[in-house]
């Protein structure tokens, strides 16, 4: 949540910067199940529970509940600094939203699309309510996979061997499916078999879903307790037996003797009846998936229920038609195929839920009508509870106790926070909205929702962009978890790092299409970022002074404004793309390698106001470069540089253009940081004192010698050199680097034992060829391809990079070692 927010949190400034009219409007969402399990589990804790209160009582209980947690989430992102529209605040049972989950659910339903049946359904026994098929997830368990002999009727000594995971709801079997495809079973079509413990007379059957490796290539029939089981009986003309009910309990369909039997104690019973009659056959262990409920993790039961549903094939239409001509882009762009084949095969939406939290069914049922054949005799379907029947004139109504999936109302919030139905202001300026930002884990729960939603209602898209953010993981790459252990809470490393950092380290690592590896180490270094930000601004203060652009005099003016266009170039192009990682590593990599490491230097050089101009122009620009990442440190900082006249807060000044390049004097002007960094590095390698002045000896051509001699003044005290000499000797008792342009001979008699580094080099040159070896091996292994996660495969592949890259530079000044 801290990762989502903090996104789109970034936009908005971003945005805001640029000159953009851009509104974020805040809300929060009554989260119907989660919070209603949430609510009871407290309820728990004083020894009561909901059927004890009552539905009043119980949400008088919850809406006490919210008032003391629910704004909690508001602070939070209050916290995170996130440039909301407070004011216009939204909670999705609120006044406006109500009305408008009432006008859609009334407008849907006089159109025919939602309609009241029994059907197949996702049921939670724990939550006491039904899900849809979206809702539910998948695990990998540890199971068992049943033989069992279904006898034929005709031959009771034979039979066909089912293989089945739930052996239990052989009661409600109807047939057995066959492969139409599978020699084993030819000419068994129509037969007739004897279902175990009940005596049932059920048909063999042939359906091309059934897959021939699996168990025995003959599976069991129960329409009202599968899914897949569900559309073959549909094919078939099946009828569908309802033997476990809303509470997980076995009903007289399963048979007298099961019930009132938990699904469990149904599940040993009737393997112990099987094994006495010789029909359980063979028992093997079997891993795998079973459907639990999204909320709160219970196995998932497929139970035939009365419920109510919204057609969703014609909604889907639209939706799918504006996303196949690019109206709405996702990005990264592959997230588009998946949104589209979901809406291509999307089923009917089970939009009724058996709880008391959340949007109550504006239905009405007239006891004095009744419904006999017809499901809609009876019904009334209006925003108030009518004080008669229109039909009949009876005042015995009553209103339905199902609430609506809270995802309904959720499908209409990018139009109904704008007042929706009512035509207002803010809607026909704000819709469509310009980007949604979100994770993959509610494509289909959310976002396909209010495409749906918004077209239908609004005839428009709801948004042109969907940015699809990845999934927060700690560093070895497992979802963060309580049971697990790993989970970091943001408002700690806010209280231990700071806000910016926190919004600095999950940015950084924000790459689209990836999902984060977070630990503490992000936040240290990002808190040093900002440590290096502040320190910076001293700087400035002594030795910089308000001032704008101008055309640049000198090589290195000419080549840091070159650079900082190339920088502003990365940046725009980032936000294109939506890519916050590549934008907070640019302005890390500028901010740190470039500004400070290289120019803030130069700048404590020189002594004219152009530099002092030109810095203090800059660092402004890049306050504003970095405000949407960092917007505390920056705000703050530009208080302090703010000088009279200038906008009240930063947020208020024009994000930065800069056009300038000089390719010539880059290009120059690189090789005089060559020279610098060479003797640094070299400095470094063979040990030689931070305080010892060194004489060097470089050689070059002419146009080359000349940026050089210009540049000595800031050479010399960078690079810790006392006298620099031109020439093309070849000098003794030196150590030499070289670039494509230069070679620059280090002298150090006298400085370094030259034999000792030698050696020392020798010995760290013969560690790196086995690092090199191992992780080559390592890269080259085919399991190790295949099995290793991408972010992890490729930290290999950048150390055997680094590696080798550090083995050559040490050769290198082994080989030039001259004594």
């Amino acid at each position: 949540h801290a990762l989502n927010n903090v996104l789109q949190d970034i936009f908005i400034r971003y945005n805001l910067l640029n000159g953009k009219n851009a509104r974020w409007i805040p809300g929060t969402d009554h989260g119907g199940i989660a919070t209603q399990t949430v609510v009871e589990k407290e309820l728990l804790k004083q020894g009561k529970t909901k059927k004890e209160l009552g539905r009043e009582k119980f949400l008088e209980f919850l809406e006490d509940w919210k008032k003391q947690y629910g704004g909690r989430i508001i602070e939070q992102l209050k916290v995170l600094g996130c440039a909301c529209d407070w004011d216009a605040l939204r909670f999705t049972m609120d006044e406006v939203c109500s009305r408008a989950v009432k006008t859609a659910f009334i407008k849907l339903f006089k159109e025919g699309k939602i309609y009241r049946g029994v059907r197949l359904i996702n049921y939670c026994i724990r939550c006491e309510t039904s899900l849809s098929d979206i809702e539910v997830e998948y695990k990998e368990e540890q199971g068992k996979l049943y033989h069992v002999k279904y006898p034929f009727l005709d031959n009771p000594a034979e039979g066909i061997v089912v293989a089945t995971t739930r052996p239990e709801t052989m009661l409600g079997d109807v047939a057995v499916a066959v492969n139409p495809e599978d020699e084993r079973y030819k000419n068994l079509h129509g037969k007739l078999l004897i279902l175990p413990l009940t005596n049932r007379k059920i048909p063999v059957i042939e359906d091309e879903i059934v897959e021939m490796e699996f168990g025995t290539g003959a599976v069991k029939v129960t329409p009202g307790s599968d899914f897949n089981d569900w559309e073959i009986g549909k094919r078939h003309n099946l009828p569908a037996l309802k033997i476990i009910d809303e509470k997980g309990y076995f009903t007289k369909e399963a048979g007298e003797e099961f019930v009132g039997l938990t699904r469990e104690e149904a599940r040993k019973k009737v393997l112990e009846l099987l094994k006495e009659q010789n029909l359980l056959l063979k028992v093997e262990d079997l891993i795998h998936s079973v459907s639990v409920c999204y909320r709160c993790g219970s196995p998932i039961e497929p139970i035939l229920s009365k419920q109510w549903f919204l057609e969703m094939k014609d909604l889907a239409r639209p939706a799918l038609k504006a996303t196949l001509e690019g109206k709405i882009k996702f990005f990264p762009e592959r997230w588009k195929k998946n949104f589209c084949d979901f809406l291509k095969n999307i089923q009917d939406w089970c939009i009724s839920r058996q709880i008391w939290w959340g949007h109550r069914l504006p239905v009405y049922y007239c006891k004095g009508c009744g419904q006999e054949n017809d499901w809609r005799k009876g019904i009334i379907v209006s925003e108030e509870k009518p004080e008669k029947c229109p039909v009949c004139g009876s005042k015995e109504i009553s209103q339905d106790e199902d609430v609506l999936d809270t995802w309904f109302s959720s499908g209409l919030w990018p139009f109904e926070v704008f007042g929706w139905p009512e035509k207002t202001e803010d809607l026909d300026y704000f819709f469509p909205t310009s980007v949604l930002v979100t994770g993959h884990e509610i494509l289909y729960l959310w976002v396909a929702r209010m495409a749906m939603m918004s077209l239908k209602f609004t005839g428009k898209i709801p948004f042109h962009h969907v940015f699809i953010h990845g999934i927060v993981r700690d560093k070895t790459g497992k979802k963060m978890s309580k049971s697990l252990g790993n989970t970091i809470d943001p408002l700690e490393i806010i209280r231990d790092w700071g806000v910016d950092a926190l919004r600095f380290a999950i940015s950084k690592q924000a790459v689209p299409g990836h999902d984060l590896l977070i630990s503490n180490e992000n936040f240290i270094s990002a808190r040093n970022f900002m440590n290096k930000i502040w320190n910076s601004t001293n700087v400035i203060l002594k030795y910089g002074k308000k001032g704008s652009f101008k055309k640049p005099r000198t090589i290195y003016d000419r080549w840091f404004l070159t650079e900082f266009s190339f920088f502003l170039k990365e940046i725009k192009h980032a936000f294109e793309s939506y890519d916050v990682s590549r934008y907070s590593r640019a302005i890390y990599d500028f901010y740190w390698r470039k500004f400070c490491d290289w120019w803030l230097e130069i700048l404590k050089l020189r002594d004219d106001d152009y530099g002092k101009e030109l810095s203090g122009f800059i660092f402004r620009a890049l306050l504003v470069v970095a405000h949407p990442v960092i917007p505390f440190i920056t705000e703050k900082l530009y208080q302090i540089v703010k000088e009279d006249g200038e906008p009240e807060s930063i947020l208020n000044l024009k994000f930065p253009e800069v056009s300038f390049t000089d390719e010539k004097a880059h290009e120059d002007f690189d090789e005089v940081i060559s020279l610098i960094t060479g003797i640094r590095n070299l400095r470094a390698t063979l040990e030689i004192p931070h305080s010892s002045k060194l004489k060097v000896a470089v050689s070059c051509d002419r146009d080359l010698k000349e940026v050089f001699e210009k540049c000595l003044f800031l050479i010399k005290p960078l690079a810790k050199v006392s006298v620099i000499e031109f020439s093309e000797k070849q000098f003794p008792h030196t150590a030499s680097f070289a670039s494509a342009k230069f070679k620059c001979q280090v002298f150090v008699e006298g400085v370094v034992d030259l034999k000792k580094i030698s050696e020392k080099i020798k010995e760290e040159v013969e560690k790196l060829d086995n690092l090199i070896k191992k992780t080559g091996q390592l890269l080259k292994n085919e399991n190790f391809k295949k099995k290793a996660k991408p972010e992890v495969y490729e930290a290999k592949k950048h150390l055997f990079e680094r590696y080798t890259a550090k083995k050559e530079n040490l050769k290198a000044i082994l080989d030039n070692l001259v004594e």
